[in-house]
């Protein structure tokens, strides 16, 4: 009888530790999903910001007179435009930093050979965003470019490389789920960073 009750003690606790173990891997792995459907939800509402972000910028002669060149002013427009679509249900807007990077070229460049020219201008800097090392190379940016007389032009216009616009947003990771119940508190996720490229509608 004596036996019996310590194998069905021996049991109980055996099974209490598997139960605890069981319930910990079931938290890791809820902490992981939260994480990942937060990721996805926020990468999804980021890119199709910066999607309207990249449609405005290309409109050179509806938005910006017609002029190639990029200007603090148009950072600060195209900031007031994702602070709007950014906003939170409480009225405030989460941190972010907005980079805009083009690529022109050369007065001497010809068809055959492309003399790139590289500008870019970002917002103030903030937390986890680091959006100078980020942007797409400028020999990558040449490549999206095209030879040719834009439509508005007249008749003595020379062909010319088209100017390569980039789009760059980045908002810093929430903190993690799972890293706090590995019991790993001041853990973020990555920042997501979304790019999007386009040569002007001129």
């Amino acid at each position: 009888m004596v036996v019996i009750i310590k194998f069905v003690k021996s049991n109980n606790g055996a099974a209490a530790i598997e139960f605890a173990f069981y319930i910990f891997v079931f938290v890791l792995m809820c902490g992981f999903m939260v994480d990942m459907s937060f990721s996805l939800i926020k990468k999804s509402q980021v890119e199709r910001v910066n999607n309207s972000l990249i449609a405005v910028l290309r409109e050179r002669v509806n938005f910006f007179n017609g002029r190639t060149d990029l200007t603090q002013d148009d950072l600060s427009q195209l900031k007031s435009i994702a602070d709007i679509l950014l906003v939170n249900d409480d009225g405030t807007v989460a941190p972010y930093q907005l980079g805009l990077k083009m690529v022109s070229f050369s007065s001497r460049s010809t068809q055959q050979n492309p003399i790139p020219i590289e500008t870019h201008i970002v917002t103030q800097s903030i937390s986890r965003c680091d959006l100078n090392s980020e942007f797409t190379s400028t020999a990558d940016l040449s490549t999206l470019s095209a030879w040719g007389i834009p439509p508005a032009s007249t008749a003595n216009t020379p062909a010319s490389w088209y100017p390569v616009y980039e789009v760059t947003l980045c908002v810093p990771g929430a903190a993690s789920w799972f890293f706090q119940a590995m019991g790993t508190f001041n853990r973020n996720l990555g920042s997501i960073y979304v790019r999007n490229a386009t040569i002007p509608r001129l």
